[in-house]
């Protein structure tokens, strides 16, 4: 009688952090070579974020990691050069050290099998702008929070938990009525 082995796998859960944001991720082992990697969307616990001084510096550490000789001090003059000029300078503008990026959901599916590959992703971000306007335009205009949405996955589930919506979804304009007529 011969006897049948049924192929194993493996999922081993992961937690890690992601802009300061405590996240579980699961990563399974499949046959052949073949895996999935899933970090599921859920709310992320209140967390202060992390400024964006804070966020450069974890980049420049990881890049170093990477590569020690790398240099990374260019890197963070042009963009405090490019976000100073939302401001005025010369009355004391943007306040780069005072924004803060903080992770409100996360979706992450990658999956190999064989030789073909599948990345989905969706990130929904907060910035925090509180003390980034110009005392000098405030009342004209201030803003509280950026949020922004980054998404390629369609699937219906997580689009729907994660409240990711286009314009025209939301107003109910179909792909046809936006394409140019020829």
């Amino acid at each position: 009688m011969a006897s049948t082995v049924n192929p194993i796998s493996v999922n081993v859960g992961i937690d890690f952090s992601l802009l300061t944001t405590k996240l579980h991720a699961v990563y399974e082992k499949r046959e052949a070579g073949e895996y999935a990697v899933l970090l599921a969307p859920s709310e992320s616990t209140a967390d202060k974020g992390v400024s964006m001084k804070a966020a450069i510096e974890d980049i420049k550490k990881l890049i170093n990691g990477v590569d020690k000789e790398a240099d990374t001090s260019q890197m963070e003059t042009d963009m405090q050069k490019e976000l100073s000029r939302l401001g005025d300078e010369q009355a004391n503008g943007f306040n780069f050290d005072n924004l803060v990026v903080k992770l409100s959901m996360a979706y992450l599916y990658i999956s190999k099998t064989g030789e073909n590959s599948t990345v989905e992703y969706a990130f929904q971000l907060q910035i925090i702008t509180e003390g980034v306007i110009p005392k000098e335009i405030k009342g004209l205009i201030d803003v509280d929070t950026i949020s922004i949405s980054i998404w390629n996955t369609q699937r219906k589930r997580i689009t729907e938990q994660m409240g990711l919506v286009s314009v025209n979804e939301y107003l109910g304009i179909s792909k046809q009525e936006t394409e140019p007529v020829e």
